[in-house]
């Protein structure tokens, strides 16, 4: 075997030995002004966290931490990397909770698939989402039927000085 396949092999076989993680929030990331953070948290409330899988509904919310240090942010861009059993999914949308509640600010993205056949989707897109000081940010995902969905979304933007 050629040192190129072996490599190749062993990657492989290293990828799929590799355990999956799932159900993390990843760093809240301020460099410069710029706020960057990925999750794959999901809820079917879009409060309470149910293990990084969302099991036969018609829709399931990634979820987010606040801004570090009360700050605010505007969100400037969204993208997601989704598993859905449901044929198709009908809106993906980035939204705000305060104490509990979802506050009035909604962004729209649109759901791709990445091939016909695929239960893959992608989403990216650009948005102008204000995060007040204490809000938590989370993307809706709905499906068309029932299904299993789960899935990673990062969200990044600027932090607001006074």
């Amino acid at each position: 075997m050629r040192p190129a396949r072996i490599a190749v092999a062993f990657a492989t076989a290293l990828v799929a030995a590799a355990p999956a993680v799932a159900n993390e929030f990843g760093p809240r990331v301020a460099v410069g002004g710029v706020y960057h953070q990925t999750s794959d948290v999901t809820s079917t409330d879009g409060a309470h966290q149910n293990g990084g899988h969302c099991t036969n509904v018609h829709g399931c919310f990634v979820l987010f931490q606040r801004a570090p240090n009360n700050q605010e942010v505007i969100i400037e861009h969204v993208s997601c990397r989704l598993a859905a059993s449901a044929p198709n999914l009908t809106g993906v949308f980035l939204l705000s909770r305060l104490n509990g509640n979802f506050v009035f600010e909604q962004s729209t993205l649109i759901p791709v698939k990445v091939t016909a056949s695929s239960s893959l989707w992608n989403v990216s897109g650009n948005v102008l989402h204000p995060l007040h000081a204490d809000e938590i940010p989370l993307v809706q995902i709905d499906g068309d039927t029932s299904g299993n969905i789960a899935g990673v979304c990062s969200i990044s933007g600027h932090v607001v000085t006074p």
